[in-house]
């Protein structure tokens, strides 16, 4: 990643971070309680109304910096099965 780019994307993780911060409070209100708050890319991209490379994007630089942690959570997909896929949440 070229500097200026490093710089910008570095500028811009403290507001995105509030929004993210904002937005995952407000969407673990709707997902299972079992959860504790994890929750996966795609509730993310839905919560922000971000594009989902944006959404990964954040995720890849606070699991850089050890900001979240991950756990799978069983989801049920477009076919109707249940399935394990990553989640997230946001170091206490």
């Amino acid at each position: 990643m070229g500097q200026a780019v490093q710089a910008e994307a570095e500028a811009t993780l403290d507001i995105t971070e509030n929004e993210l911060i904002r937005a995952l409070a407000e969407a673990t209100l709707d997902v299972d309680e079992n959860r504790d708050g994890f929750l996966t890319a795609r509730e993310m991209v839905r919560a922000l109304d971000w594009p989902e490379n944006r959404v990964k994007a954040q995720l890849r630089t606070l699991h850089e910096e050890g900001r979240i942690e991950t756990r799978k959570v069983v989801i049920v997909d477009i076919a109707g099965r249940r399935t394990r896929v990553p989640a997230y949440r946001l170091r206490a």
